[in-house]
């Protein structure tokens, strides 16, 4: 006769969601089980039974959040009518929410700096992440520049690259205390190459 536990009286897709923000206040390194244990409001051994080890939880997050960001951007970036003008309002819109007051800053950006350097697993990725991103908007801007909206780009993987990697860095600059000013010039300065 097979023994069985008791359900899990739970839901795991909150538990992930207040463990990603843990891990987004935290960072990896500085999250300990019982800061999770304590947002998620579950037992130690129920996370351990749910989601494995620290380390998976964090996965798991890191997933969820490059998949809540991915589909924000594919669906705004995949209609035909993006032109120039309104990528820039839609980058200016997505700077804003990553460097946001109240925000922590980009999960992406911080892990990269963090742990993207020595575990192969994280790093593929965020790697894999930050090229959805890259290639959604080298989409958008060749379609910008087929209709003659871009005439001065030469290089749309190039400028997408640089519009990618500019989001980037804005959650890392608000971390670090920049102000509204000092990131709105920053954004002002990548999406010059827009105009």
């Amino acid at each position: 006769m097979k023994v069985t536990g008791r359900p899990r009286q739970f839901d795991e897709n909150e538990a992930l969601e207040r463990a990603l923000e843990v891990f987004s206040e935290r960072g990896y390194a500085a999250t300990s089980m019982a800061d999770l244990v304590e947002r998620t409001g579950v037992s130690k051994q129920s996370l351990y039974n749910t989601f494995g080890d620290k380390r998976s939880l964090f996965l798991a997050a890191l997933d969820r959040y490059c998949e809540r960001t991915d589909a924000g951007l594919a669906g705004e970036l995949a209609r035909e009518e993006v032109d120039a003008c309104a990528l820039r309002g839609l980058y200016r819109k997505l700077a804003k929410a990553i460097a946001g007051k109240n925000q922590n800053a980009c999960l992406v950006a911080t892990t990269s700096m963090e742990v993207g350097a020595t575990d192969c697993e994280i790093a593929a990725r965020l790697r894999a992440h930050m090229e959805r991103t890259r290639g959604r908007f080298e989409a958008a801007i060749e379609r910008c520049v087929a209709s003659g909206d871009l005439t001065r780009v030469k290089s749309p993987r190039a400028v997408a690259g640089h519009l990618t990697n500019t989001l980037n860095g804005l959650g890392v600059l608000r971390g670090g205390g920049a102000t509204d000013e000092e990131l709105e010039e920053v954004v002002d300065v990548a999406l010059s190459v827009l105009e």
